[in-house]
């Protein structure tokens, strides 16, 4: 063999052998770099995070809901992180239809991130007789229960996600009094099918993640899974840019 040849083969296996490293090195810091399921961000744990979430979600109008939008959005709207004695977190929204969404979005430097992989919720809305909190939160497993889950970051997988789903937590949630999430859905609420705009008690289910700040510059964070007794079924990317 000609001496650059050999010398270019061992350059080539070099370059190989780096890039492998690299490549688990890049996904062993995507893998623990996630909180895991029990730890408690900030002092809170992920069912805390998650009803905080599910509160997030009902406080805006139903008008370019973070739920309803796709294309370029502002993922700052009814972030709580903004407020400068607040945590440094911002929640990132599932979908309410079956299919693909794509979001393009700016966030902070140094904003956690905190998403749905796949999740539901039951309350008594529109429920005569009322549901107790036990059927509740069977009702929310019954539809968060998932059959297929899938997440990476900047196309690199986070493993073991159905070990990332929520102990049950109850809350409550405030609407807006008109063009609610709920009035969506077709409920009359405030009114016949709920008197307040404060609706209690609601169960949540599902798997979520709390992802540490990006670094700057352009991101793809890719999340969803199918509903195992529906079919229901996401996947949610967002192209996120960080100054």
């Amino acid at each position: 063999m000609h001496p650059n040849l050999k010398r270019s083969g061992i350059r080539r296996s070099s370059v190989l052998l780096l890039a492998c490293v690299l490549m688990t090195a890049a996904l062993a810091t995507a893998q623990h770099a996630v909180p895991l399921p029990d730890s408690k961000p900030f002092g809170v744990s992920y069912a805390e995070w998650s009803a905080a979430w599910w509160q997030w979600v009902f406080s805006m109008p139903a008008t370019n809901h973070p739920l309803l939008s796709s294309g370029l959005v502002d993922c700052s709207s009814g972030q709580f992180g903004q407020d400068p004695h607040s945590l440094p977190v911002w929640f990132l929204a599932g979908s309410l239809n079956s299919g693909a969404t794509t979001r393009i979005c700016k966030i902070p430097r140094g904003t956690w991130l905190f998403l749905p992989v796949l999740n539901s919720w039951c309350d008594n809305v529109a429920t005569l007789p009322p549901a107790s909190m036990d059927q509740l939160k069977q009702c929310a497993a019954y539809f968060g229960e998932a059959k297929e889950l899938h997440a990476s970051i900047d196309g690199m997988p986070v493993h073991g996600l159905f070990a990332y789903r929520a102990d049950y937590a109850p809350f409550g949630y405030t609407l807006p009094a008109t063009d609610n999430l709920v009035q969506y859905f077709g409920y009359n609420v405030p009114g016949s099918d709920w008197p307040r705009t404060y609706v209690f008690p609601a169960a949540g289910d599902g798997y979520w993640l709390m992802l540490p700040p990006l670094s700057s510059g352009r991101h793809v964070i890719n999340f969803g899974g199918t509903v195992k007794n529906t079919g229901f079924q996401i996947d949610i990317t967002y192209y996120i840019a960080v100054p």
